[in-house]
Parts: C-alpha cells; structure tokens; sequence
C-alpha cells in the first residue's frame, strides 16, 4: 500500500511508512524534531495522522495501534511491538478506533489488580520472534512484582498467569511439543527460579518463530522467481503486475527482490533475457526481429542498444562469432 506523504500538514514532524507482508496493514515510524511533552505529542500527532488517513485512504481506517515513545532509534522495535499488543484487541473497539499500548493495563487487569500490558507485550515479542525484547519484557514483569506489596498467594497467583500467558503463546504458535518443560516451570520457589525457567523456554520459542520467518521468506522468495522465470518472456511482465499477483506494495516487492537477488527486479528480468538471447542466437537461425519478439521486446533498436551495451558486441556480431 502506497501512503501519501505527510509533512505537508504535520510541521517538525518526519513520518516514514513501513511495509508490512500482513495485507491492508502497514506501520508508520514518527520522529519528533521539537522539544515538549512527547506523549502528548505523540497523541495530537496520532489524531491528525488518523483523520488524514481516512481522508485519504480509499479504503475505510479500522484501527490504529500506537506504541510508547522512545528516545533512541534501537529502541523502535519495541514501540512497533507494543503497537502490535494493542492491535490484539482491534475486535473490542469500533472501527477507527485509536488503541494506546499503555492504556491497555486500564482495562485487561488481573484478579489481583495487577495490569496486565506487560504480559500482553512479552506475548507478542515471543510471536514477533524478538528475544531482545521478550527478555528485557520479562524482567519488567518480574522485577515490578518484588516491589508490590502482596500477599505470597496473590504472588503465586499472578506467577501462574504469566505461566499461563507463555503457555497460551506457545500453543498459539504450534510449538508445545515437550509439555514436560512446561510442567517444570509450575515446581518454582521463588522469583528467580521462574526467571530462569522461563528464560530457556522463551528463547527458544523465539528462534523457532524466527526459523518460521526465514521459511516463510524464503517460500515467498521461490514463488516470486519461478514467476518470473515463467513470464519474463512477455513483454507485459512488470513490478506493477508481480506485485498485484502477489498481493503485495510495489515498494516491498522491489526491496524483497534486490535483498533476495542483490539485483533489482529490471536487472534480474534482463539478466534472463540476455540469456535466452544468446542461447537464441547460438542455436538456431531465427531472424533477430522474430527472436526478440519472443524474449519479450518489441523494439528490435532497443534490444540492439541494450545487448551491446553488456556484450560490447552486436547480436549479428555475436551469433557470427558463436557459430
């Protein structure tokens, strides 16, 4: 999806978008150049991009997810991960709705009144397979539960929902197959034993989601080549069309490629083509006009102009030198 550009109605304010593979969905990364209140910033700014988008987008706006300002760029990661939380409970608001990752504590609390946007978040960095994040998340819960002051039932309590929220991911994520280690995690005595329970786990319930990602990638990268080595022959194949079969923004179809390829998707397709001409013009007799017909081009002086420039050579010089 191709968003407009938003300087020109926000001033101080840089808006990058983001592609996303997930359809009709894209993230917007908000730097802020002046000093103030940044979450208050960070709201009006929210408010403006929403009604721009509505007014723009042809499609109506279901739902907006922010996450927390951060002050470093390293830290962005974590803000896209907490927007992500939010958008878990797109189903619970009306449509344009904007959800706020700190306000979710407000409303998805535990028995014990303990907020719950933690748990909410180190769920969603295990499925975004970031370890960084669920690490540092998990520290967060369990460090703020040793400064309340609650009774060593309450405590347990609130141990076994954080239990249950990684077991829920888990099963959620298809990647229960050694129950056992998850009973272990119940036999805890302390604070830091659970820690170091739970660390292993989710660890490895990360690199999994990411061994997920990289196939996922890589079945994504083998349909989109053997497209295109399926049509590159037509002189109608073109980015605008490979995105549209794919369903994907001609922005992140371009990027895939040249990250796939480390040739942008003009190269590669005239890569194959050279190809075929060479082979054409080696093996058989085909007049050039016909031949460049077939591999795609119309034009005989264009195709001309661009097999010179890579063989330094004409094709009528190369097939007399082939032959």
């Amino acid at each position: 999806m191709d968003v407009f550009p938003f300087g020109f109605f926000i001033t101080n304010v840089t808006i990058n978008e983001v592609e996303l593979l997930e359809p009709d969905m894209f993230a917007l990364i908000i730097s802020l150049e002046e000093e103030g209140d940044r979450q208050q910033q960070r709201r009006d700014i929210a408010v403006h991009v929403k009604h721009k988008l509505m007014e723009e987008l042809a499609m109506p706006l279901k739902v907006m997810a922010i996450g927390n300002y951060c002050e470093e760029k390293r830290y962005i990661n974590r803000s896209f991960i907490e927007a992500l939380t939010a958008l878990e409970y797109k189903m619970t608001v009306s449509p344009g709705s904007l959800l706020y990752f700190e306000e979710l504590g407000s409303v998805h609390q535990g028995a014990s009144g303990y907020p719950q946007e933690d748990q909410l978040k180190l769920a969603q960095s295990i499925k975004e397979g970031d370890a960084i994040v669920a690490m540092e998340t998990l520290d967060t819960i369990l460090d703020n539960l040793l400064q309340l002051d609650l009774s060593v039932q309450a405590l347990r309590y609130i141990c076994f929902d954080i239990i249950n929220s990684v077991i829920k991911t888990a099963m959620e994520l298809g990647v229960t197959n050694n129950m056992d280690i998850f009973r272990e995690i119940g036999e805890f005595d302390s604070i830091g034993s659970l820690k170091n329970s739970l660390q292993p786990i989710i660890l490895k319930m990360c690199h999994r989601v990411e061994e997920k990602k990289e196939s996922r990638s890589e079945h994504l990268r083998k349909e989109i080549l053997a497209f295109i080595h399926q049509h590159y022959k037509e002189f109608d194949l073109s980015l605008e069309r490979l995105a549209d079969h794919f369903h994907l923004s001609v922005p992140y179809l371009s990027k895939f490629i040249k990250e796939q390829t480390r040739e942008t998707f003009t190269q590669y397709v005239l890569n194959l083509r050279m190809k075929e001409a060479k082979k054409l013009l080696r093996d058989t007799n085909q007049p050039i006009k016909a031949m460049v017909e077939q591999i795609g081009y119309k034009d005989v002086a264009n195709f001309t102009r661009r097999f010179k420039q890579i063989e330094q050579t004409t094709p009528g010089q190369y097939r007399k030198l082939t032959k």
